[in-house]
């Protein structure tokens, strides 16, 4: 058969979308999917975006080469947000008969955001040209964010196609696994500069209009449309600093000019971009890496070490990019975070803040009967948005990290430096890895089944279990059983899922016991090798994705050696024993009595890792106890647990501070002054009053402890407080001081100052940016006073919310933080209406409000079987320490 080159012209425009005729037949075309009839191997786009007031548009063109797989009349290709300006726009050529074909029919299916051309000849190959579009405000596609300059408003176009916005920017085959080459060129003003992924070839002069040049790029590596990119911009690049290897690039990172001196360049590596109005922290575009100011830019004077970490985190984490299936890009991404920055930074303690930042955080979600798979088939695009939650970026990780604990560090390297060379420039998905893994790392290795079948069982089911170890002290032996852990106990499911676990267990911390529990038995006996009298400890170091309940016995001997001596225990496993002892009493498989009698020990606890999974599960008890009497005992309680460890660590740094010290000393700061600890309070409006004295004055309080003062002594004081807060808001030019004040003025105690700032949250003219909007839901969220606020708030502007936060889940998120606290009928009604439409379409949130309304429910069930025993329990401890 002879080899058939198409040319495919569309002339097109999305300045007013209108509805595209549709001429004689139209083609019959309903997956959600793309066809797999032709695929893409090559692109050659040109750009040229106005970014100037009055005139937002871009013009260029696209040619899309592709390969022809099997007979086909039908082309399928993604396309968003434009339109065919006039029949002559759209033309296909047989290149190699030099013949235009013709074209039997052609029309958008704006649901699926496709186009689907038929042509009356079968096709082999296909090219498509030109393109002419408008940049856009909202923060995906091809869009524009602005910033102001000494006085003057300025704008660039930047880029955001992650998961499914390339298509915004031009006609594309816009599926991750549809890789292809891409030569961009790129035309700007003389006096602004381009960027894409790869390095610029030559610049050339633009003979239609003389004020402008053409910048033409490397063709780049085969990629997908997703971490493409390009920005024309006028800002500065920092140079990294000189490295001494050899066949390195020089890196650099760009900023708008005055954010520039803010920065100390962290890792030297490729071109990273500080974005004014950027939706998500980071995105990993090959060699043009785009980030959130606050993401990327650090000042060694007024940042803090939190955001140094943060920084730090984000940077990792995107240079760590190499996987297709999203649990894999973004897992493997979090978890070689925490092994480079372990390398590259040790002084941020990264590896001792794994388990309370991943590991424990999506135990709450991934416990609910609505939660997914990790790797879970999808075809709709707000489905795609719905699944970058929690599960990918969490979950993920820490499944990998229990994978490499039970096969070696070293055979896990192998193994994945054998998967990457394998699969260099393709798309990998959840059975390549464990394939290569399984050829390359694990021959001598003895395991009780192949590692595809063992980690299926982790990927591909929803949910983790919980594993109970039931002791028999007169035979040394236990029964270790596994179930999944559902925070709803009297869940209506036939589901009982089975896992392959890694068993680990010790008794001293010197040793540590091996075993497997099969993916085929919900049930072994162990060997244990502890006495009568000496506990037994399960899960060590939190290294599996499981929970562990032992009998009421071990639990009480190990709350004897935490009260006699905790550092017997390992610091990571002391904050296991916190974090799975409240949230198996949350369910109701242990009693509460227990839970709180271990955590008695905290009063001698000054460790960071067991204080946060406390602090965590004491927050979710304030918001179940705050409209109730109960609640000042139970901040009496904490108070009471808290006060020496804030009398030690104190409230000002102290030289030779580690940063797990400081970050400890921000969370117990924090919560003093929440508790109404006076001497907490009275610091920090006392330095509040001295910053709204001294305005300019940047060294008013150490920088690490900003956001706690700030946030008390707003929480504390009145409107003068507040306004002072919200001008310097407005007026910052320090894009992490802007961030920390929205999270101050949320701690108002003001329903009317809250509100404000909700409304203000959704108003373009507000000073308020589009990006800084999401955090100020969720800050408000946080706040007792504001949680319900937020719903209300939420339900009245729904529509406007869902336009606000059109992908990557951003919506989903905030439905997430909104209803952690929810607990009434009024609530549950309310979510019943919005899951079944009755406030318009649920854009990317689908799956959050199903989550939000089992969330309810379990908070409802929890205040109906849990609440009582909570008050006795502290009704007791309470008249015990008065007398």
């Amino acid at each position: 058969m002879l080899l058939r080159l198409v040319l495919l012209t569309l002339a097109i425009t999305v300045i007013q979308v209108t509805a595209i005729k549709q001429p004689r037949s139209i083609p019959k075309y309903t997956e959600w999917r793309l066809p797999r009839w032709v695929l893409p191997r090559h692109y050659k786009l040109r750009l040229l975006p106005f970014i100037e007031e009055g005139n937002f548009t871009t013009a260029g063109q696209v040619d899309i080469l592709l390969e022809c797989m099997e007979p086909t009349q039908m082309i399928v290709l993604h396309i968003a947000d434009i339109r065919i300006v006039q029949d002559e726009g759209l033309q296909v050529h047989d290149l190699v008969e030099s013949r235009r074909v013709p074209i039997q029919s052609y029309i958008e299916d704006k649901t699926r955001q496709l186009l689907v051309i038929g042509t009356k000849n079968e096709t082999l190959q296909v090219a498509i040209n030109p393109v002419h579009r408008s940049t856009q405000r909202q923060l995906n596609g091809f869009y524009r964010a602005s910033y102001t300059e000494n006085g003057i408003k300025k704008y660039l176009a930047t880029t955001q196609f992650s998961p499914t916005d390339a298509r915004r920017a031009f006609p594309c085959f816009d599926e991750p696994g549809l890789k292809a080459v891409f030569q961009i060129t790129l035309g700007r003003l003389k006096s602004r500069k381009a960027h894409s992924n790869m390095p610029i070839k030559r610049t050339y002069p633009n003979e239609d209009l003389p004020d402008y040049v053409w910048d033409e790029f490397d063709k780049t590596l085969p990629m997908s449309t997703y971490i493409l990119a390009f920005i024309v911009s006028e800002f500065e690049g920092l140079d990294s600093p000189e490295l001494e290897l050899q066949d390195r690039t020089q890196f650099r990172t760009w900023t708008r000019p005055s954010a520039g001196k803010q920065t100390d360049f962290p890792l030297p590596k490729l071109d990273m971009f500080a974005i004014p109005d950027f939706v998500v922290s980071g995105m990993e575009n090959w060699g043009l890496i785009t980030y959130r100011e606050t993401a990327l830019l650090y000042d060694p004077v007024r940042s803090s070490g939190a955001e140094k970490q943060r920084i730090a985190h984000v940077i990792g984490h995107e240079l760590a990019h190499q996987w297709d299936d999203l649990w894999l890009k973004e897992g493997f991404a979090s978890y070689l975070m925490y092994v480079g920055l372990d390398v590259v930074e040790p002084s941020l303690q990264m590896g001792q803040q794994f388990t309370i930042r991943e590991t424990q955080k999506v135990f709450e979600v991934d416990s609910l009967m609505s939660s997914h798979a990790m790797s879970f088939p999808v075809k709709k695009r707000n489905e795609i948005n719905e699944l970058f939650d929690s599960i990918p970026y969490s979950k993920g990780p820490a499944v990998i990290r229990m994978f490499a604990g039970f096969i070696g560090q070293s055979k896990f390297q192998h193994g994945l430096t054998f998967y990457l060379d394998s699969k260099k420039y393709q798309s990998a998905v959840n059975d390549d890895l464990w394939k290569a893994m399984s050829n390359q790392s694990i021959e001598a290795l003895e395991l009780p089944s192949d590692i595809t079948t063992i980690m299926n069982s982790w990927s591909l089911q929803t949910g983790y279990p919980i594993v109970t170890v039931r002791r028999n002290y007169d035979f040394q032996s236990a029964i270790v059983t596994q179930e999944r852990f559902y925070l709803l106990a009297d869940r209506n499911s036939s589901d009982f899922p089975l896992w392959w676990i890694p068993l680990t267990y010790t008794t001293n911390f010197n040793t540590t016991f091996q075993a497997w529990m099969m993916g085929n038995e919900d049930g072994i006996e162990l060997e244990l090798p502890s006495t009568s009298t000496e506990w037994v400890l399960f899960n060590v170091d939190q290294i599996g994705y499981y929970r562990v309940n032992y009998d009421e016995t071990n639990w009480k001997l190990i709350i004897q050696q935490l009260l006699q001596d905790h550092r017997a225990v390992s610091t990571l496993s002391r904050s296991q024993l916190i974090d799975d002892s409240l949230n198996i009493a949350r369910m109701g498989s242990l009693p509460y009595s227990v839970a709180l009698q271990l955590s008695s020990y905290l009063r001698a606890e000054r460790d960071f890792a067991p204080w946060f999974s406390a602090l965590a599960a004491f927050n979710y008890l304030d918001s179940m106890l705050y409209h109730t009497a109960s609640k000042d005992k139970l901040r009496e309680y904490i108070k009471w647990l808290i006060l020496p460890t804030y009398e030690q660590i104190g409230f000002e740094e102290r030289k030779g501070d580690s940063h797990l010290v400081i970050l400890n000393r921000n969370q117990i700061i924090s919560w003093a002054c929440r508790l109404g600890v006076s001497e907490c309070v009275t610091n920090a409006t006392s330095l509040y009053k001295l910053w709204m004295a001294q305005p300019d004055n940047s060294n008013w309080v150490n920088s690490n402890y900003k956001k706690e003062v700030a946030c008390a002594a707003i929480a504390n004081s009145g409107d003068e407080e507040w306004d002072f807060a919200l001008e310097r808001y407005l007026s910052t030019d320090l894009s992490s001081e802007k961030e920390m004040l929205l999270n101050a003025l949320s701690c108002s105690n003001s329903p009317e100052a809250l509100n404000t700032l909700l409304e203000w949250a959704l108003d373009a003219n507000s000073g308020i940016r589009r990006q800084d909007s999401s955090t100020v839901f969720r800050s408000v969220s946080t706040n007792p006073l504001g949680s319900s606020m937020v719903f209300e708030f939420a339900l009245l502007h729904w529509d406007e919310m869902v336009k606000a936060f059109p992908s990557l889940n951003i919506l989903g998120r905030l439905v997430e933080a909104i209803s952690k606290t929810l607990d009434n009928e009024t609530h549950l009604k309310n979510l019943v209406t919005l899951s079944e439409g009755g406030r318009g379409d649920l854009g990317t949130a689908s799956r959050s409000v199903q989550q939000a309304l089992e969330r309810t429910r379990i908070n409802l069930e929890w205040k109906k079987r849990r609440l009582p025993t909570v008050t006795k329990l502290l009704d007791s401890w309470f008249r015990d320490q008065n007398l």
